[in-house]
């Protein structure tokens, strides 16, 4: 950054340079924003995601399912059956905790249980950014030409297209669809 803008972007590949710029990196945004002197309240929370094959039988759920009272989301992805849930504040530890794998196996067993093949499970941890009120931050930065869409929290894949297009239009100079006043970088 030089002179309130990003100048340009250095990656494995060379500079890149643009006439804008969208910082949407998952928690890494907020490591990415302190370089530039911007700071993003940004905190992981570690999200469990458990994916097994569908069996055979094609039993697994044709459409996205989620269980709102257990706050457990089932997708199918291909030929598996991915299982997203649980949320632990414990910085940027992506360690599986094996009592909560299991915990979280059983009660997909216990709902779905000719869906997959439970005995090929592979489980996995992620970092999902959230902010201090759980609103995405969606808009302006500091910098003239550095656009923010980051903090989504636990619903990052859900909000993530809607929150694109309503940025591409700011960036283009439309008015949003809705007051944005909430979602923008408070200094």
């Amino acid at each position: 950054a030089s002179g309130g803008r990003v100048v340009g972007l250095d990656t494995s590949i060379g500079a890149l340079g643009a006439d804008a710029f969208v910082l949407a990196a998952g928690i890494q945004s907020r490591n990415l924003a302190a370089r530039i002197g911007i700071d993003l309240p940004l905190y992981p929370l570690k999200g469990y995601s458990l994916t097994a094959p569908i069996r055979p039988t094609d039993t697994g759920p044709q459409i996205s399912v989620t269980d709102f009272e257990r706050k457990v989301l089932y997708a199918r992805i291909g030929d598996k059956l991915r299982v997203a849930a649980m949320v632990d504040m414990v910085g940027e530890d992506l360690s599986l905790n094996p009592q909560r794998v299991a915990s979280l196996t059983r009660q997909v067993q216990e709902t779905m249980p000719h869906a997959a093949d439970y005995s090929r499970v592979s489980s996995w941890a992620g970092l999902r950014p959230a902010t201090p009120n759980s609103a995405p931050i969606i808009g302006a930065s500091p910098l003239s030409n550095l656009w923010l869409n980051v903090g989504h929290g636990p619903l990052g894949f859900t909000f993530a297209a809607g929150t694109a297009r309503i940025l591409a239009d700011l960036m283009q100079g439309k008015n949003p669809p809705f007051a944005l006043e909430m979602l923008a970088l408070r200094s």
